[in-house]
């Protein structure tokens, strides 16, 4: 194997040294970033944390347009949750199907059910942000619990395994999500996209700081709402509720993530697809608004891959055409995607997905382009994400 070494040129013996940082850098990004997650998986299931015994009040905070028919589905299921106190505050954004029908319905069956309405005169602003912050205020706890009407928590434990991360020095909890179809089953590249951003998102959040959020599995307190004066700071943008609010307020010391199978939330879509589309396409505008650190940390990574693939291919071209070189480059490739299957098997049977651990090393090549359509999608429709841009 020396004789080999020492028979290649100073070209050739530097492309094949990238390609071994490159494959480091790889490993390096699993092993301090995506590694996290499953992390506190294992402690928690293992009973390692700080978790607050007494229970605290919690207000629930439904946000409901023209969904009836999931809230009749779902809302029983969230009224009968295993927890001691807490009240559900639906916000009605104007529906004209029978929402406000089978709210007040559903009020005199359970006590601690209450809904308030935001009428069509509400113009020039961003309506979901004005509804949850009527429900903010009509909430009688501090801590205040949001998701939307289209979901369904995973089991009965759902506001007590959120609520418990409520310490002294927790100001914010953060919950998993994720979306699935009324009908036919999941797009699988779209199950890789989502979990693998999933991941990066929580590894990012419990390495460094909390950077995004979902506004479908996301508690905070009442009063840091108001300490920071709410949604004020993008008011003038349609989105930003959730993952702008907690880039804006969310430390690595004040915020907690909960990744407890019984935490976990189901959006219910009649079409994944679309509901991806859109997810992606919002986040890709408000994104333009995170941190400087977040965008190098992953940018570097997104061009790592590519540079990866760049050298596999030239090491494979300008390497002598000899058995070593097959064998070497070979093994190296085969060391990289064993690593990888093996971590997304564990990573799918900890989020409860289908087995697409072989899909994800390889759709890794796709992430960079799909979100570069996204931003460019989203950079051409930009004034559709600003609220002076509605006509009275």
């Amino acid at each position: 194997m020396i004789s080999y070494f020492a028979s290649l040129n100073v070209i050739q013996i530097i492309l094949f040294f990238l390609l071994l940082i490159s494959v480091i850098t790889t490993f390096i990004y699993y092993l301090i970033i995506y590694v996290q997650p499953l992390k506190l998986i294992y402690d928690k299931r293992h009973g390692i944390g700080n978790y607050n015994k007494e229970l605290p009040g919690v207000s629930v905070i439904i946000y409901a347009k023209n969904c009836s028919n999931y809230l009749r589905e779902n809302l029983p299921v969230i009224l009968s949750q295993d927890y001691p106190d807490f009240e559900v505050i639906v916000v009605n954004d104007a529906s004209w199907d029978d929402t406000e029908d089978l709210l007040s319905e559903m009020t005199n069956k359970y006590d601690n059910l209450y809904h308030t309405f935001l009428n069509e005169q509400a113009r020039n602003l961003s309506r979901k942000k004005l509804s949850l912050t009527l429900g903010i205020k009509a909430a009688k706890n501090d801590i205040v619990l949001f998701t939307e009407a289209n979901c369904i928590p995973r089991s009965n434990k759902w506001i007590a395994n959120m609520a418990r991360n409520f310490t002294d020095r927790t100001d914010i909890v953060v919950g998993y999500t994720r979306i699935d179809d009324t009908g036919k089953l999941g797009n699988r590249l779209i199950d890789c996209d989502m979990l693998y951003k999933a991941l990066r998102t929580f590894g990012y959040s419990l390495k460094y700081r909390p950077y995004t959020a979902e506004g479908t599995n996301l508690a905070y307190r009442k009063s840091v709402f108001f300490k920071n004066k709410g949604f004020s700071k993008y008011m003038n943008l349609h989105l930003g509720e959730d993952d702008l609010f907690v880039n804006q307020v969310a430390t690595r010391k004040n915020t907690k993530i909960e990744l407890s199978p019984d935490s976990f939330i189901t959006a219910k879509t009649d079409s994944k697809k679309f509901a991806w589309f859109i997810k992606n396409f919002n986040r890709a505008f408000t994104s333009g608004f995170y941190g400087y650190e977040t965008k190098l940390t992953f940018g570097v990574e997104s061009l790592n891959r590519y540079i990866q693939l760049a050298l596999f291919v030239c090491c494979f071209i300008m390497l002598p055409h000899s058995a070593p070189t097959f064998i070497i480059i070979s093994v190296l490739l085969c060391i990289k995607l064993t690593f990888q299957i093996l971590f997304w098997a564990s990573v799918c049977k900890n989020f409860n997905y289908k087995k697409i651990m072989f899909e994800v090393p390889f759709y890794e090549l796709l992430t960079p382009v799909i979100n570069c359509l996204f931003k460019a999608y989203s950079l051409v429709r930009r004034k559709k994400h600003y609220t002076w841009n509605l006509k009275k």
